[in-house]
């Protein structure tokens, strides 16, 4: 993403919210970027504040986008061509040279979260933890507490870039039987099944070639994605 001479994030030279004609966000110049708003200008000063010192410690850039409605897309695929469009216009997400940008993508109508990794940051955020980060948001995320859910996302990925977190302890440990069901079969159960459906049709946009970095979908109940949620 382009920089003033100050360091902070050079200005849009679009209108807020601008769009190319197949309805996918154009570049903003902003790391929070609140288009379906429901964050305060005070909670998205917090998050700008958190990932640009995160950034300025790493190297890793994170990017916000909260829509409306992804317009018939699928978040994958949204946040696919977000990246690649930005790209495009020279406001990459994360260094070209190393591939370490992340989007985390939220969308109101119907309830989708999505996080988009950098190739160069899955070794520290595969997609498996990305879905746990996920699944602990889950309950601010089926109530509407928008910033609450995206601090916690934002912290687990600066945690995990870290190795300081390793996702969701086993329930199952210690318990006598007594914990839930087993989480890893039931998701590579269902990924399956999603491929299966995937793989016969395709919602708008396509999006069936290689990924460019970022990983593909995993589809659980209620509008859930590997790396996605549908709270």
């Amino acid at each position: 993403m382009d920089r003033a001479d100050d360091g902070t994030a050079a200005p849009a030279a679009l209108p807020p919210g601008a769009t190319d004609a197949d309805g996918i966000l154009l570049p903003t110049g902003r790391r929070v970027n609140d288009f379906a708003h429901v964050l305060t200008a005070a909670q998205v000063q917090l998050l700008n504040d958190r990932l640009q010192a995160y950034e300025d410690s790493t190297s890793n850039q994170v990017v916000i986008v909260t829509l409306p409605t992804l317009d018939g897309f699928e978040p994958v695929d949204y946040a696919q061509r977000m990246g690649r469009l930005w790209k495009a216009k020279g406001q990459g997400i994360g260094q070209a040279d190393r591939d370490n940008g992340i989007i985390i993508l939220r969308a109101i109508h119907p309830h989708a979260t999505w996080i988009h990794i950098g190739y160069g940051l899955e070794g520290v955020l595969p997609d498996a933890l990305a879905h746990q980060i996920l699944v602990e948001a889950d309950q601010p995320l089926r109530e509407n507490r928008n910033f609450d859910a995206l601090d916690l996302i934002t912290t687990r990925i600066a945690q995990a870039t870290a190795g300081e977190y390793k996702g969701l302890p086993n329930r199952n440990r210690g318990t006598g039987g007594g914990g839930g069901l087993p989480i890893m079969p039931i998701l590579i159960l269902l990924f399956i099944l999603f491929m299966t459906f995937r793989n016969r049709g395709g919602g708008r946009g396509g999006g069936r070639g290689r990924r460019g970095g970022f990983f593909p979908p995993v589809i659980l109940g209620g509008g859930w994605g590997g790396g996605g949620f549908g709270g």
